[in-house]
């Protein structure tokens, strides 16, 4: 399943076949089985968190808790292990003198409870989670600081119970968009030309590959902890061209992508 903005598409296998249009302006979706996906989301202007689940057949609009938003919220990330059990994450936006603020749901099969999220720094915001496991789930973003001035990696991990915080020390620059957990404290996260591997709560940086012109890198799936692929674009002075990248455990190798 695939989304974006109000519209939603199926792949069978072979080809790609439009869904009903969805409420809501979603960002991110999680299937577990051809019965069963869950897309998050943002309300007009960014008002408050939505979601929806698809059951094979038609999307429903779920009752979605406010996580806080002062004046506006929304959910950009989220991650399902069953029917049962997705953890989402976002952001809220204050009138105080706060700021951003992370924030997270979870999905019990019936009904989202509020589960917080991972803050640090003067603004801060999860975009991406992946659970690699039902109680064991890694949430990505960004937050910012004065002194000294740094947009830096967020990164927080999710028992089931509370939330720890497990960003990069010493701080990295960076936002990632996107992060996949293969097996529980083995992640891959990236956004832009920034990528970084999680073993246990350590970060590691890893050198993408990049043609020439502008890279940009905006999700990954992993398969195994040597097995992931990034997507994203390359722009140079004539041309937008798609990119995918491909991790093999050592190195990130460009692999040829079709051309619309």
């Amino acid at each position: 399943m695939a989304i974006g903005g109000t519209r939603a598409a199926a792949w069978n296998g072979s080809t790609w076949s439009a869904r009903t249009t969805l409420q809501h302006v979603m960002l991110d979706v999680s299937c577990t089985s051809r019965s069963f996906c869950m897309a998050v989301g943002g309300g007009v202007a960014g008002s408050g968190p939505v979601s929806a689940a698809w059951n094979g057949h038609r999307w429903r609009a779920l009752a979605t808790p406010d996580t806080g938003c002062v004046p506006f919220c929304g959910l950009a990330g989220v991650s399902c292990r069953s029917s049962l059990s997705c953890v989402a994450v976002g952001g809220n936006g204050t009138n105080s003198g706060v700021g951003f603020l992370s924030a997270g749901l979870a999905w019990n099969g019936k009904a989202w409870r509020n589960i917080g999220g991972t803050s640090q720094g003067i603004n801060s915001g999860m975009d991406s989670v992946s659970c690699a496991r039902v109680s064991n789930c890694t949430a990505v973003g960004q937050f910012q600081t004065d002194t000294p001035a740094c947009d830096c990696v967020l990164a927080g991990a999710w028992n089931g119970r509370t939330w720890t915080g497990i960003s990069p020390s010493p701080s990295i620059q960076g936002n990632p968009t996107s992060v996949s957990c293969p097996g529980p404290g083995r992640c891959l996260a990236i956004g832009g030309t920034l990528a970084l591997s999680l073993t246990g709560t350590t970060w590691q940086s890893l050198t993408i590959r990049q043609p020439a012109g502008t890279t940009t890198l905006s999700q990954v799936s992993c398969w195994q902890p040597a097995g992931c692929m990034a997507v994203g674009l390359t722009m140079n002075t004539t041309a937008t061209l798609p990119l995918a990248e491909l991790w093999n455990g050592h190195t990130w190798q460009v692999r040829h992508t079709p051309v619309p």
